[in-house]
């Protein structure tokens, strides 16, 4: 009885270091997790706040073309779950809106805010284009203005309509990456940089924080790896 009971108690003792080398292991990740992303969503936010506030005060004074400049910056500042580049874009999207339905001639405004919202879009593609719906909604209104422009200034080239086509077509002929594999291989190399260095930490270590041999060398040189690509791929793409 007396050596059952001693075996319960090493297994209670050593299920219970278990659960704790667990614990401790979440809470590691979870850190690592927060450090890796909190950096980057707090300057997103920053940023993407201080366009919008700009872009308030340029409102306030009159100054339209200073709103639709840092309203389009704001579009820039974008990541999931953070609304401040969805924010610039309603509104650019509203103020086109305003200017196309102005009974002044406000044309250039309107192309001048839909440019912006095309930009955006674009420049904050990686392999694909975010909100491709937005996008094309844009490229027509832009077709339109700009053959209801040429129409005003008397440079006809066929009908309106036929020029509206015509730049309709351009627009959507959208600038390809110029290396989309090594855009590709950004994004795989920096999910695999912050799988690695999870990894490292959660096998690579053990509960007494000494390497775990060949678990650790591995790891590392998987997070080795990940990271040269990373940077070098990141310098790389377009």
């Amino acid at each position: 009885m007396a050596v059952r009971a001693g075996q319960d108690e090493r297994a209670g003792r050593q299920a219970s270091e278990g659960r704790g080398t667990l614990v401790r292991r979440g809470g590691v990740v979870l850190l690592f997790a927060a450090l890796c992303v909190a950096p980057v969503a707090g300057r997103v936010a920053l940023e993407g706040r201080s366009e919008l506030a700009l872009a308030d005060e340029a409102a306030g004074t009159g100054d339209e073309e200073g709103e639709i400049i840092h309203l389009g910056r704001a579009a820039r500042w974008r990541l999931p779950g953070l609304h401040y580049h969805q924010t610039a874009i309603d509104r650019l999207m509203d103020l086109a809106a305003e200017f196309e339905a102005s009974e002044n001639d406000e044309t250039s405004s309107a192309l001048s805010c839909l440019r912006e919202v095309r930009r955006a879009l674009l420049s904050t593609r990686h392999v694909w284009v975010p909100s491709p719906k937005t996008l094309e909604e844009v490229n027509v209104r832009i077709a339109s203005l700009m053959a209801r422009q040429e129409d005003q200034l008397g440079m006809k080239n066929g009908t309106k309509e036929e020029a509206r086509q015509w730049h309709l077509e351009r627009l959507r002929e959208s600038p390809a990456p110029s290396r989309p594999w090594v855009a590709m291989l950004a994004s795989w190399s920096f999910v695999g940089w912050v799988a690695s260095s999870l990894g490292f930490l959660v096998w690579g270590i053990d509960a007494r924080g000494k390497l775990r041999g060949e678990q650790a060398v591995r790891w590392g040189a998987m997070f080795l790896l990940s990271l040269v690509l990373w940077v070098v791929s990141t310098a790389f793409a377009s």
